[in-house]
């Protein structure tokens, strides 16, 4: 199935022991065929 929508969010943590913040885009990206590539790929990635 292809992405409709691709919108990135980023988590940080500055120290092991530190909170995490969290960025949001604002927008969406406008969805291309490497973008769409991209976002495939990250999603098969199996969690540790």
């Amino acid at each position: 199935m292809a992405f409709s929508l691709i919108i990135a969010h980023r988590i940080t943590r500055t120290t092991p022991t530190a909170g995490t913040t969290t960025q949001v885009r604002t927008d969406a990206f406008e969805v291309n065929g490497k973008l769409d590539e991209l976002a495939y790929e990250l999603k098969s990635i199996k969690p540790l």
